[in-house]
């Protein structure tokens, strides 16, 4: 590989390549389908508006070894969640989310939800 075009810092400086059409992507029109923000659930919130639903939630279970809730898992779930409705806020208008985390004392498990409602 050819460093020439990576400045003195390791400053990225993009350069030209070549391409063969079969090398290109050709993705459909459509756009991205979201497992968190379903048709039914964008419906449900529509009609609903003002009221606040939890739109999806993951349960996380604890490690057989160590008896704890990885917390990189809960923080991966929880970027995962806000990117989602983030990305779906640009798209549905008055879009209001929030992301939260709470343990089942009983369980040990930590369970994440995001909850999301429409503004009237």
């Amino acid at each position: 590989m050819d460093y020439t075009n990576v400045g003195h810092y390791g400053v990225f400086v993009p350069y030209k390549v070549e391409l063969k059409q079969n090398e290109i992507a050709n993705g459909s029109k459509r756009g991205r389908q979201s497992y968190i923000f379903t048709p039914d659930a964008i419906d449900l919130l529509k009609s609903n508006k003002g009221s606040y639903f939890v739109i999806h939630e993951t349960v996380i279970s604890p490690d057989e070894l160590s008896g704890k809730v990885d917390r990189a898992k809960i923080m991966s779930q929880r970027s995962t969640y806000y990117a989602a409705a983030k990305y779906a806020s640009n798209t549905i208008d008055g879009l209001e989310f929030t992301v939260r985390g709470n343990n089942d004392s009983d369980t040990g498990k930590h369970i994440v939800k995001l909850i999301a409602r429409i503004n009237d």
